[in-house]
């Protein structure tokens, strides 16, 4: 059994609030969206889960789809809370979504019940964040019923505050504006967010997240793996469960430029002390306006060199510079 005992912890991983209302975050958080289902090792995802509350994580992020199958890694995550966390649930946030399409038939259409099945596989009587994945065309409003739905989960307990995943920034004010005026606790959203996907900052969805005061947390910092080694060309597989369009195009680019490219970025984390992942997971914190970024791991040592990011979230400018020189033709203007 992992150590959870107060002397075994380092509790100096820096925590912000998420939104101007919401629970304080560790800058770095765990996505057990990869390597948590039934092909890995119980456990090794024990041990895994254990060290991140040690080191400070104590942020674990989960959804109803993440496994495979459907539902897995929820299970894996409530044997571990059950086991060896449930003494320090006051000090976890949990946070789990649904709406995604789900690979045994298509999404419940109430959000409650799926909620009510992600509560049981977690053995936990709430969430402290629920996430809406959104579907729809982003032309149209949210219907209604989610509306109704996502005010019942709160004022039921269910989930202490509501987030979004996959809101479009056009349409998110609207949105944020109609959960509020209900009284829906709404405090953040997910996007995908790194060196290789800026598409959230041409989009303008993270200017759109301070101007509605809430907060932002990246998914993905680390680009599906092509920011944690060298990249030498080929789409990343180990632990990743979907390729989306938007990395296969990435590919093709990569192939149509030079390698060069990433030396320059792997010149610049060798100078700053750190290796690639790590100046990757600095550079998307590096201002505050970024809550949390959520990263995967499949073994402890993986998270330990992650949190050492956290030691240098300054950059200078000549640095900044060669950054945005080696990543230009790959912040997302040309993609939906």
């Amino acid at each position: 059994m992992a150590n959870t005992s107060g002397a075994a912890r380092q509790p100096s991983m820096p925590l912000r609030r998420l939104g101007s209302d919401g629970p304080e975050l560790p800058v770095i958080s765990l996505s057990l969206g990869s390597y948590f289902g039934p092909g890995g090792t119980f456990e090794h995802q024990r041990e895994t889960l254990c060290r991140a509350f040690e080191l400070g994580l104590t942020h674990f992020d989960v959804a109803d789809h993440y496994g495979p199958p459907d539902g897995a890694a929820e299970q894996t995550l409530g044997r571990v809370l059950a086991h060896d966390l449930a003494p320090h649930r006051d000090e976890l946030i949990i946070s789990t979504k649904s709406g995604h399409p789900l690979d045994d038939g298509p999404q419940s259409t109430s959000l409650v019940d799926a909620l009510d099945k992600s509560l049981r596989r977690l053995g936990l009587d709430y969430v402290d964040i629920f996430y809406h994945y959104d579907l729809a065309d982003p032309t149209h409003r949210p219907p209604i019923n989610v509306t109704d739905q996502l005010d019942e989960i709160t004022r039921s307990g269910r989930a202490r505050f509501v987030g979004l995943w996959n809101y479009d920034a056009d349409w998110l004010p609207w949105v944020a504006r109609h959960l509020r005026e209900r009284g829906i606790p709404l405090v953040g959203a997910q996007s995908s967010y790194s060196m290789f996907d800026r598409r959230a900052e041409h989009n303008g969805l993270l200017s759109t997240l301070s101007g509605t005061d809430l907060g932002c947390v990246a998914s993905d910092p680390l680009a599906e793996g092509l920011l944690i080694h060298p990249y030498r060309g080929g789409l990343p597989a180990t632990g990743i469960k979907t390729v989306t369009d938007y990395w296969i195009d990435f590919h093709r680019r990569m192939n149509e430029t030079t390698m060069g490219r990433i030396d320059q970025l792997w010149g610049v984390a060798r100078e700053r002390g750190q290796d690639l992942a790590q100046m990757a997971l600095s550079w998307v914190l590096r201002d505050s306006w970024m809550t949390s970024a959520i990263v995967p791991a499949q073994l402890p040592r993986t998270l330990e060199g992650y949190v050492a990011a956290v030691d240098r979230l300054d950059f200078t400018e000549d640095e900044l510079e060669v950054i945005e020189d080696a990543t230009d033709l790959f912040t997302g203007d040309d993609d939906s």
